[in-house]
């Protein structure tokens, strides 16, 4: 049984991933994934250089997003009194 990672964020999920769509299907590549996914937020940005990368690799390309709802009530986050911490943000639904 093999690995695969299903949840993974590109730097086109600012502040939230840091590797280029390319850097994480090579990555996957030498951990012998055979398959990886990307959920970027709020879009599919990095969708095309993941896709094309992976298939340059041989690896299956599971692409989709990280979508903000509001409405759904917000996600859980650091005490408003602690340094640094965000004002609360919408839940996010992954869809793929």
């Amino acid at each position: 049984m093999k690995y695969v990672e299903l949840h993974s964020s590109s730097a086109f999920s600012f502040l939230e991933g840091a590797s280029r769509p390319e850097d994480l299907v090579s990555r996957a590549k030498e951990l012998e994934m055979p398959a990886i996914a990307l959920v970027d937020r709020d879009g599919v940005y990095g969708s095309p250089r993941f896709h094309m990368a992976a298939k340059s690799v041989g690896i299956r390309a599971h692409v989709g997003a990280e979508i903000s709802v509001e409405g759904f009530g917000n996600r859980a986050g650091l005490p408003s009194w602690m340094p640094n911490s965000f004002s609360s943000r919408p839940v996010r639904l992954l869809c793929s």
